[in-house]
């Protein structure tokens, strides 16, 4: 579980704070500012988890469910997500990124 929660929780911050994403050129700052928020709370969701996971011991069962708990939150909302892109389900955002990108580069 230790390991799962710092994939969700550490691993995004190396891969999102880099110019493919949050410092990504064309990217608007309300797009950035979702981004850094997302990375805020899945870190600290991950921090809270191994705390209860490690360092709550008046009820261990408790700290083990709820990390389980949170990490199906996170990592459920990010196969939300991928499964809405896929079924192109965003597509309105998509067209006012496009739409936003036309009238910056004109």
């Amino acid at each position: 579980m230790t390991v799962g929660t710092l994939i969700y929780g550490i691993v995004p911050l190396f891969v999102d704070l880099t110019e493919t994403h949050v410092f990504h050129p064309d990217w608007t700052p309300h797009s950035r500012m979702y981004m850094v928020w997302l990375l805020g709370t899945n870190s600290s969701v991950a921090e809270m988890a191994l705390f209860f996971l490690w360092l709550h011991k008046k009820d261990l069962a408790f700290g083990i469910q709820l990390t389980g708990v949170l990490g199906l939150c996170v990592n459920g909302g990010f196969m939300q997500a991928h499964r809405n892109r896929l079924e192109n389900v965003v597509r309105s955002s998509d067209i006012f990124f496009v739409a936003y990108r036309r009238i910056c580069n004109s």
